[in-house]
């Protein structure tokens, strides 16, 4: 189930960004929503989107990140080798800085571009990928200026309002000839998403709609292809923002 904010549930995010008429504001309430989990540094960046105008590509698109390290960052041109970037182009779904650690054999360079933002005060940092068709992609940094980890590491819901964001931007900014047709789920997909979207699992669902699990499976793949998703948070986010179910 997408949990709810004991100050902005999930379900009001949506509505708010769905209405939101400015880019800058719905920044604001991008930062509103998660610095309640804990994360007060959010940069907004799209490495590769042809929806959007050229001049709207680009590194730090909106960001609270510290001046002198932004610049810093820019004029070294460390979005050559960040390993945050680097690691977001090739992952499905939000991820820890310190998996790259974990898991990658870093240059010199990464690692020192590592420390250098933790020098500038980002600590705790998770990174989001934001994928769409036509190799689309976008990310979303989020960190700590406070070096002790006072976040609430709940990576599904960091995931979820990062992604409702994005899909708000670009139903904001995409200039109308290169929107998608209008998005229709069945009688049946729209059950199976409304159910998924109040928590149910795929088992749960078959019982209550009494189906098997394999139909379940296939309407949510067919669900998946036509919202352009990988995942089912994506899907409960992106069905919610076009009206196609509600909680």
């Amino acid at each position: 189930m997408l949990e709810k904010s004991a100050q902005i549930k999930f379900e009001d995010f949506v509505t708010l960004t769905s209405q939101e008429k400015s880019a800058e504001g719905l920044y604001k309430s991008l930062i509103e929503a998660v610095s309640q989990h804990g994360f007060d540094r959010v940069i907004f960046s799209i490495t590769n989107d042809c929806d959007l105008a050229p001049q709207t590509n680009g590194i730090g698109v909106f960001h609270n990140y510290p001046e002198d390290w932004h610049a810093y960052y820019l004029e070294n041109e460390f979005h050559r080798f960040d390993p945050v970037l680097r690691y977001a182009s090739q992952r499905v779904g939000a991820f820890k800085w310190s998996d790259i650690e974990d898991s990658s054999h870093l240059t010199s360079k990464q690692k020192k571009c590592l420390r250098l933002g933790e020098e500038a005060g980002l600590h705790n940092g998770v990174g989001v990928p934001l994928r769409g068709k036509k190799s689309q992609l976008a990310g979303i940094a989020l960190a700590t200026s406070e070096k002790k980890n006072a976040c609430e590491e709940n990576i599904d819901l960091i995931n979820a309002y990062c992604n409702q964001f994005y899909i708000a931007y670009k139903r904001l900014l995409t200039p109308p000839e290169k929107i998608d047709a209008a998005i229709y789920l069945s009688k049946r997909e729209e059950e199976i998403l409304s159910w998924a979207a109040m928590g149910k699992t795929d088992e749960e669902i078959a019982i209550i709609l009494g189906i098997s699990r394999n139909t379940v499976d296939t309407h949510m793949r067919h669900i998946f292809g036509k919202l352009d998703v990988n995942s089912k948070i994506l899907a409960v986010v992106k069905a919610l923002t076009y009206g196609l179910i509600s909680y």
